[in-house]
């Protein structure tokens, strides 16, 4: 996992790595589940390593106490901290990054409004045309959402993430993923940032558990 700051969480090794380097998980939900979720201490973000960020949606104010906490968590476990969609929000809990749907006004507001170490990441939903902007303007990151979580909107998504691994330097996130099957699809596929929602029919720890098969060669 990339050590560091902001963007520097993000970073994918170089393509000339001697080896693939292994799909890392981003736990994504509200600030009160993922409050709940991490309510041991952080446990989670320690077992396997796997846990290389924590996304808040849905950020409110009224969380503020519990955002710094989530934060702090993440700063012990040198996890990213991304929120979403509040650029304001982010740099007052000097957080890694925000998280935006693409759009070009938005993300120069981001950008400007952020520290120059912040990462910004872009939701582009399945669009190929969408994520190649965003990646041309700068994005840290790109994160493909299926339309729905049926089977096969979310095969049309592991496609374009495969497609994206062999040709982009730009880090892709895909999810939010709850199907131990998609995950290892994923993991196959090259994603660099598997999302699991906390919200999730399946146990964040079941999800965790699909993604360190894959890394010691028992996926699929």
């Amino acid at each position: 996992m990339a050590s560091g700051t902001g963007a520097g969480r993000l970073t994918r090794p170089p393509q000339d790595a001697p080896a693939r380097a292994p799909t890392r998980v981003c736990l994504a939900g509200t600030a009160t589940r993922l409050g709940r979720a991490l309510a041991d201490g952080g446990r989670a973000l320690a077992d396997e390593h796997l846990v290389a960020v924590i996304a808040v949606s849905s950020p409110g104010r009224d969380d503020r106490l519990l955002l710094e906490e989530l934060r702090q968590t993440a700063d012990r476990h040198d996890v990213a901290f991304l929120v979403a969609d509040d650029p304001g929000l982010a740099g007052e809990l000097m957080a890694d990054g925000i998280e935006i749907d693409w759009d070009q006004e938005k993300y120069a507001a981001a950008r400007a409004r952020l520290r120059a170490d912040r990462a910004v990441g872009c939701r582009v939903g399945t669009s190929r045309h969408r994520a190649m902007q965003a990646a041309e303007s700068g994005a840290d990151y790109v994160r493909f959402v299926p339309a729905s979580s049926g089977r096969g909107d979310v095969d049309v998504m592991i496609e374009i993430c495969e497609w994206w691994a062999e040709i982009f330097e730009v880090p892709c996130f895909a999810g939010a993923i709850g199907d131990r099957g998609a995950i290892a699809a994923l993991c196959r596929a090259g994603v660099d940032f598997v999302v699991i929602d906390e919200d999730a029919p399946e146990t964040v720890a079941g999800l965790l558990a699909a993604v360190a098969a894959d890394q010691d060669g028992d996926g699929g």
